[in-house]
């Protein structure tokens, strides 16, 4: 009888210990998924803070050596942005300001150039962003003493022939460096700066933009949510749209409203537009919409609603099949447990019989 008993604990035992190695892998994993989720913020965090460690340290070395500080050769220039509504067949003039910002005199060149466009440009539409043979500079060529100014003429001739709406070109000026001041012991910075010139040639001006489709995806476990959608300028003229991100929940109460700033959109390109919800911790089923006005006369587009959601599945996963095990766990094992937790917190109403089956009295041979 007691080598039955002695039997009988040691399989209880053994089921006991192989629940509790199963119920602790489970709460190692838990453990390794969120404590992974940590060090992924704080890897993101720390990279941010080494790269600006990094730059800081890269200009360390310049700025303890004086022999190593470099002269400034550079230029300002005032307006950086020339907006002028032109007349087919005429000329039109500009006056802008170049500044030599340098401690000596500075040979200046100017030039103009086409207008770089980021955008996609449609097939075709490229002459619009090059204008420069309509654009003279005078004088073209100058000297600048030190810290002085000086106002330069730009003339805009527009043939006869142009087409009406929006036309661009790049205005540039080039500090040249005097060759008394070069040696091999210092270091020169030179860049040269630009007028953006955004010309509008008067006639039939159209002022039509189109909203393509608004992408969001469809099923993430945490925030930011991204949202992106592009806006094709299909008009002659130049567009400033602006608008908002609506962002409304299951019930269709308003979450958040983004504001999209005004962003110039060019003839016969396509802009993508992005915005960040910066939330981190969502859930449920969301939906979102895009209003945009642009042009004169404050014309609408709308995009959406698209719906889309943010469920934390994986943690519910892990966290679902921890809690299942220890629900069988404790359905299997409940009246061990009971008697566990009867002998942990009030041992006195145990009976001797249950006492000796866990081990709380000697057992008795017979």
């Amino acid at each position: 009888m007691k080598n039955l008993l002695i039997s009988k604990n040691k399989n209880k035992a053994k089921k006991l210990k192989r629940l509790g190695i199963c119920a602790g892998f489970l709460l190692v994993l838990v453990v390794f998924f969120f404590s992974g989720s940590v060090l992924q913020v704080g890897a993101a965090d720390g990279a941010e803070e080494t790269t600006a460690s990094a730059g800081a340290s890269g200009n360390m070395p310049l700025m303890q050596l004086e022999s190593a500080e470099p002269e400034k050769a550079a230029l300002g220039v005032s307006p950086v942005i020339i907006e002028l509504i032109l007349e087919r067949g005429r000329s039109t003039e500009k006056k802008i300001t170049v500044f030599n910002i340098t401690n000596f005199p500075l040979p200046v060149k100017g030039n103009t150039e086409s207008f770089f466009v980021l955008e996609d440009v449609e097939p075709g539409a490229e002459e619009i962003f090059d204008v420069s043979s309509w654009v003279s500079i005078e004088p073209a060529d100058f000297i600048l003493q030190p810290r002085e100014h000086k106002e330069v003429k730009i003339s805009i001739d527009v043939p006869p022939e142009a087409e009406p709406g929006g036309h661009y070109a790049s205005i540039y000026f080039q500090p040249l460096i005097p060759v008394e001041v070069l040696s091999p012991q210092t270091a020169f910075l030179t860049a040269r700066v630009g007028t953006l010139g955004f010309f509008v040639v008067q006639g039939e001006i159209v002022e039509k933009a189109e909203l393509g489709e608004l992408e969001v995806r469809t099923l993430q476990q945490f925030g930011p949510v991204d949202f992106k959608f592009p806006i094709r300028n299909a008009g002659n003229v130049h567009l400033l749209p602006a608008g908002e991100v609506i962002i409304t929940g299951f019930l269709g109460n308003e979450k958040e409203k983004l504001e999209i700033s005004p962003s110039a959109i060019l003839p016969q390109t396509t802009k993508e537009i992005t915005a960040q919800w910066d939330k981190k911790y969502l859930f449920g089923k969301f939906s979102v919409e895009v209003n945009i006005s642009y042009g004169s006369e404050n014309k609408k587009l709308v995009a959406g609603p698209v719906d889309f959601w943010v469920v934390p599945w994986l943690s519910l996963l892990i966290g679902g099949s921890l809690l299942t095990a220890v629900l069988v766990f404790c359905i299997m094992f409940r009246r061990r447990v009971g008697l566990a937790l009867t002998a942990l917190f009030n041992p006195e109403k145990l009976s001797e019989k249950e006492r000796r089956g866990i081990n709380l009295l000697p057992r008795k041979d017979n």
